[in-house]
């Protein structure tokens, strides 16, 4: 019995005390020391609200990686590069982009390139079918002063490129760096004469040859030994050769030449007389499609036939015999 007054006397005085310390602390301080265990915590419901949801703009995003600026490596192509005869100089024709902007830039280079002349530099511009005019190289002088050179287009279809072709006809002074136009005209083959003063052009197959005094601009055109009508053919002229003295030449009247299967079905070769001013066809509707190469020689002009096979052709005789 005296073990339980004594616990009871214990249990009164401890509530005693608790009451007592409950009175003396605010209600606030006693609300904000309440301890919620999680267990005691229900599972909070997520709802996509406004409130919740924000749109991340690139601004709002730290810069993680710089940023990385790639500068491109001018791209150039080479369109002629080519050597004098005496090996002094170099034509360069070249297509490249400068500041952004591609540009076609023909220039002249002396010997360990001591001396460059820019003869042209055009901004690029592709035209549709016809193609760019770049500057084409054509004759270097023999006595190492000039050099002639024209604008070719790619062209198109059975007529398109060949480096006899050109639109109009220059000629640049390698020592003082001028340019002077000898003729304005295109042709689709053309051939400077050995003396360097006269040039012989053609006009695919809309009229004969045509030669032009390089001094005074003055032209003759010859007749047209064959139409196109009366062939039922396309028909074009090439392959102008001239002779040593530069007082005659012969060419070729091509049959066919659109058909992409032999270069023509049968040539005409023909032989213009400068002193004279006369044509004569040497070879009438040939089916060995001999064109000329060369004239060496007086009586000596260099041709082949369609399967390659090089000859000599004597103008005077018109005689043929093999290269030996």
């Amino acid at each position: 019995m005296k073990n339980s007054k004594t616990w009871l006397l214990i249990i009164i005085v401890a509530e005693l005390l608790l009451n007592s310390c409950a009175s003396q602390i605010p209600e606030a301080t006693l609300s904000a020391t309440v301890v919620i265990k999680p267990s005691d915590t229900p599972a909070p419901t997520l709802t996509n609200t406004p409130e919740q949801t924000k749109t991340i703009s690139p601004s709002d995003t730290p810069e993680l990686v710089p940023e990385r600026r790639v500068t491109p490596t001018p791209e150039t192509w080479i369109i002629h590069d080519v050597l004098s005869t005496d090996r002094r100089w170099r034509a360069i024709v070249i297509r490249t982009t400068i500041n952004g902007e591609e540009r076609s830039i023909f220039k002249v280079q002396n010997d360990n390139d001591r001396i460059e002349w820019i003869v042209d530099d055009v901004p690029f511009e592709d035209v549709h079918v016809s193609g760019f005019p770049f500057p084409e190289p054509f004759y270097w002088s023999k006595n190492g002063q000039y050099l002639y050179f024209t604008y070719q287009r790619s062209g198109d279809g059975c007529f398109a490129g060949g480096t006899n072709k050109g639109e109009g006809f220059y000629r640049f002074d390698l020592a003082t760096g001028l340019t002077m136009e000898l003729s304005p005209n295109f042709a689709s083959w053309m051939s400077i004469s050995p003396d360097e003063k006269t040039l012989a052009y053609f006009i695919y197959a809309k009229q004969g040859i045509t030669l032009r005094d390089l001094e005074s601009g003055k032209e003759r055109t010859f007749d047209q030994i064959v139409q196109q009508e009366d062939i039922g053919m396309e028909l074009d002229q090439r392959y102008i050769v001239w002779a040593p003295d530069s007082q005659s030449l012969v060419y070729v009247i091509m049959a066919g030449v659109c058909d992409f299967k032999p270069e023509s079905y049968f040539n005409w070769l023909v032989y213009v007389d400068l002193k004279t001013g006369t044509q004569r066809v040497v070879f009438e509707k040939d089916n060995r499609g001999f064109v000329p190469v060369s004239w060496p020689e007086t009586d000596k002009i260099l041709i082949r036939d369609g399967s390659g096979q090089l000859l000599w052709l004597n103008p005077t005789t018109d005689d043929i015999d093999p290269v030996q």
